[in-house]
């Protein structure tokens, strides 16, 4: 039996950067794309989510606060937010580093995209097993 491959979801307000992302991972990842927080909250709850690749700036949305929101609603999901370098990078990246998994600095390279989000993917996988392990339980 092959096995699953890992859920992504995406959280892209531009439409067009959303399905060419997609459209790259979708070798590696079953991906399902929201444009916004709240789709990617209702997402979250509908789908088991592996790893959450999230825009930062969302129009209308604080991007920081979505972030611990979905880290509260599923503590052991990847979360990589994408920001664009300016002005607020080094006080959005220390509050981001509190929560993420990683941060990723826009314009995201897409060729490597892949291999990043699959190698933290099974770290958290990786540390999940030695935790569930310790607890004398396993892993879905």
């Amino acid at each position: 039996m092959t096995p699953s491959r890992p859920k992504l979801l995406l959280v892209e307000p531009d439409g067009d950067l959303g399905q060419e992302i997609a459209r790259r991972l979708a070798g590696s990842f079953e991906v399902t794309v929201a444009d916004g927080g709240k789709q990617a909250l209702r997402d979250l709850e509908l789908l088991p989510a592996d790893v959450v690749l999230m825009e930062l700036d969302l129009p209308g949305e604080l991007g920081i606060g979505l972030l611990a929101e979905l880290r509260r609603a599923r503590a052991n999901v990847v979360l990589v937010p994408m920001v664009t370098e300016g002005d607020r990078f080094s006080r959005i990246e220390a509050m981001v580093r509190e929560v993420a998994n990683d941060l990723l600095v826009k314009p995201v390279d897409l060729d490597r995209l892949d291999g990043t989000l699959t190698h933290l993917y099974r770290i958290r996988r990786a540390d999940g097993r030695s935790a569930a392990n310790e607890a004398g339980g396993a892993l879905p």
